[in-house]
């Protein structure tokens, strides 16, 4: 019996090789599509879940409040708080700590004398039973002792292959910024799918200081982990921090006027859901990733939906095969298992040519997109389960309302000639082919508004000119009280190079997150504590950045006092609650050190973030010697030789530093990789829903134009011209993609309205948005059903005639 079914339905399904080949190629695009965004969503997913124990393991977040008001949100928080908590509450089964300052040049010396030296940026301290606690795989070393003590560093495999070649890395000497020695006690495999990516970890005792950590309550700059016992509640252990911060701070809180509450993160959620400030690194967003598994939702469903579509238009040509089975004795399950079974080969070929179709392009998709998205999880138990559910699920979704639809003609009737009719049938795919088309121009719609929201941010005025802006980090292999003289030496030198018009040192660029926070008071309002971002930079930074003054001056060496004056932006000024600009000039600010500083200027504020963020408020102080990058404006003529004449100057004047360099408008243009990424999937498959909705509304033309056929003879011998006969043909069609027009136009930009929320910096959807969608979505609509329609109408009468 199922080799005469598996016989029949390959058959049937040969015998209407057009309407198999556009099933098969839609349910082929439609599957491939969800895989990729699958695999996407998966990747994303399993971020931090390899760790032992992910899921009592919590970050302790600190948001801090200024009389009711909420200053900052911070993943970081005080290296007191893990052994106090430890102390203080039994639930708490262990801590970690991290510290992200560790970035400078690190050197190792081979036996032969040869200096391998390089800019490490993403170093940092970590507690002694860090690797203990997390779960990286060391590759080398013991994670009970590896930063156990001073002077101890564990190295990523890809820094020991660029430190020590074939060399065994164990017990090796790294220095740490011309100071230090440290010795390498293990080694790790690279971090991968984890929020803490890091190739470098010193031992926290290295820091000067590191035993008044425990009790030191005023420097937040520390990650801190915490491990909960079995089956402690997290949200019973949140209420009492309350009284657990009072009995640590509440003096120095009450005094200033603050209040401090600590809360618990999941590990395994702050990739996707945190964006606090200072974050480890940039995180992804749970939002994106849940909406583009909807998307591909959509796309299944609109591949699906054509199998269904076009399957029960066709049923007039499959009635009277109906039929004949029922007399001759075939009962109706027995039919219903003939359809599915079509309907299961036509889902099993497709998922195998998905999965050729995946494995062969998925290196293009990730080199397209910057992923590096593998396979892998498909042959995982889950992964194969999903995937046979899918099959389950499509063979059920597409083939059912045909089998049954099918399968309920009446033999009688059928062989009478009285052939069903298709108005119910019809009815319902109507209700399809609108759901498929909504559908796709709300993508159409989201995808325009992704497209536009880009463009508005990058084209803003930033209020700061990045353009021909060659970066240097400052050297960190150098004594301290050089520092400025050199670096006045290095500035001689670089602007003798033709192509290099200026240098100027700060301590914070635009696209670096600024960690230096102080807390201020204005004179005329003395017990209010502000927190304001502090950059320190040189006499030559807001001329050569074209920063605009509202009110003042800039810093200059004709007034030695301005060691000990600011020039604050207009969020600064606000915030401290002055009148104007220029009433601030010459007014004092006091800092929580007692400190006096007085105003010299204000400017206008410009962007330090992309424009998803408000702008802060910032002090500027004259500090040439605690600025890390030195800004060198360069003329766009001869790059490669304004390096080499760089490089020759750097190492004369900064030996054993290597020249680590970036352009700045390309470096904050980074900070926007995933929303450019974000487009570009929505692009894509967007654009795949679109395609998948025209093969089955081609498809559907085609039926009609086929069943119309000795209509269209007679009407073009009694004269219709082509145009009407073209016109007949489309009509309905186009009544459905209005009817999807009214309905995803305004659902459309609810949705995209939403998401616009994300952006502290936002456009109007504008009203032209929707007009063009429209005549996008019917000229696509238009155009796919033209072809069958014009073709039918240029035919010969008389050979139509003669084929019915």
């Amino acid at each position: 019996m199922l080799r005469n079914y598996i016989k029949t339905a390959l058959r049937n399904l040969v015998n209407s090789k057009f309407y198999s080949l556009l099933n098969l190629l839609g349910l082929t695009l439609g599957l491939a599509s969800t895989l990729f965004i699958v695999l996407y969503v998966v990747e994303e997913l399993r971020y931090d879940r390899f760790h032992t124990d992910a899921d009592r393991i919590y970050r302790v977040r600190m948001d801090r409040y200024d009389r009711g008001s909420k200053t900052f949100e911070s993943a970081v928080t005080f290296p007191a708080v893990g052994p106090a908590m430890e102390r203080d509450f039994p639930e708490v089964a262990g801590y970690t700590r991290m510290l992200p300052y560790a970035r400078g040049v690190y050197a190792y010396e081979t036996p032969k004398g040869e200096l391998r030296t390089f800019q490490q940026e993403q170093a940092v301290f970590a507690d002694s039973n860090f690797f203990q606690f997390f779960s990286y795989p060391l590759l080398q070393g013991d994670p009970a002792t590896v930063l156990q003590g001073p002077n101890k560093v564990v190295i990523s495999e890809t820094m020991a292959q660029l430190y020590f070649g074939e060399e065994n890395p164990i017990g090796k000497l790294l220095t740490f910024r011309g100071e230090e020695v440290l010795e390498v006690t293990g080694v790790m495999a690279d971090p991968q799918a984890s929020h803490l990516i890091f190739t470098i970890a010193v031992s926290m005792a290295t820091l000067e200081g590191f035993e008044e950590f425990e009790t030191l309550w005023g420097w937040y700059d520390f990650y801190t982990y915490i491990k909960l016992r079995p089956a402690t509640d997290p949200q019973t252990l949140e209420a009492r921090f309350s009284d657990f911060i009072n009995r640590y701070k509440g003096e120095d809180l009450q005094e200033v006027g603050w209040q401090e509450v600590f809360l618990l993160q999941p590990l395994t959620s702050i990739h996707l859901y945190s964006h606090l400030s200072w974050e480890a690194g940039v995180n992804g967003d749970g939002n994106t990733v849940y909406f583009l598994l909807l998307v591909s939702g959509l796309i299944i469903a609109i591949a699906w939906i054509n199998f269904v579509n076009l399957t029960t238009a066709r049923a007039m040509k499959r009635a009277r095969e109906v039929g004949v089975r029922k007399v001759v004795g075939a009962s109706r399950i027995q039919l219903i298992r003939q359809f599915m079974l079509e309907s299961l080969l036509l889902n099993v070929t497709a998922l195998a040519l998905t999965m050729v179709f995946v494995q062969a392009c998925l290196p293009l998709f990730n080199r397209w997109l910057q992923f590096e998205l593998t396979t892998r999880w498909l042959f995982s138990p889950w992964g194969l389960t999903g995937l046979f559910c899918a099959l389950g699920f499509g063979t059920i979704a597409s083939g059912l309302y045909p089998a049954f639809r099918l399968s309920a003609f009446r033999p009688v009737r059928v062989l009478k000639g009285a052939l069903p009719s298709a108005h119910r049938a019809f009815s319902f795919r109507q209700v399809l082919v609108v759901f498929q088309f909504t559908a796709s121009i709300i993508l159409i719609v989201g995808t325009l508004v992704v497209i536009q929201q880009l463009h508005f941010m990058k084209a803003q005025n930033l209020g700061i000119d990045l353009t021909q802006t060659l970066v240097v980090r400052a050297p960190s292999v150098i004594n301290q009280e050089t520092r400025t003289d050199r670096l006045e030496v290095f500035r001689q030198r670089v602007t003798q190079i033709p192509t290099v018009r200026s240098l100027a040192a700060t301590s914070n660029l635009p696209g670096e997150e600024n960690f230096a926070i102080s807390s201020v008071r204005s004179a005329h309002e003395p017990e209010v504590y502000r927190d304001v971002y502090n950059v320190s930079v040189d006499h030559h930074f807001m001329e050569d950045f074209e920063i605009t003054f509202l009110a003042g001056r800039n810093f200059s060496a004709d007034y030695p006092s301005d060691t000990s004056a600011v020039i604050l932006n207009e969020t600064a000024l606000k915030l401290l609650q002055f009148e104007s600009a220029e009433a601030a000039i010459g007014e004092k600010i006091l800092l929580n050190q007692d400190r006096e500083e007085t105003i010299i200027g204000v400017i206008k504020s410009y962007h330090q973030a992309s424009l998803r963020e408000e702008l802060d408020p910032v002090r500027f102080i004259l500090a040439p010697q605690y600025t890390g990058f030195y800004a060198l404006k360069i003329s766009a003529t001869q790059p490669q030789q304004t390096l080499a004449d760089l490089e020759r100057v750097w190492q004369t004047l900064y030996p054993g530093n290597p020249m680590d360099y970036f352009f700045l408008d390309e470096h904050f243009a980074q900070q926007y990789k995933a929303d450019e990424q974000f487009k570009d999937i929505f692009l894509l498959f967007a654009g795949l829903a679109i395609l998948i909705a025209c093969l089955g509304l081609f498809g559907l033309a085609s039926y009609t134009v086929e069943q119309s056929t000795k209509e269209i003879g007679i009407r073009k011998v009694l004269g219709a011209s082509t145009s009407s006969i073209v016109t007949l043909l489309s009509r309905d069609f186009v009544r459905l993609i209005v009817m999807a027009l009214v309905l995803a136009l305004p659902s459309g930009y609810f949705i995209f309205e939403q998401w616009l929320q994300n952006f502290a910096y936002r456009m109007e959807i504008p009203w032209w948005l929707f007009p063009i969608v429209g005549l996008l979505a019917l000229l696509i609509a238009l155009l796919t059903i033209s072809f069958q329609s014009v073709k039918a109408a240029l035919a010969n009468p008389v050979s139509s005639l003669r084929s019915e």
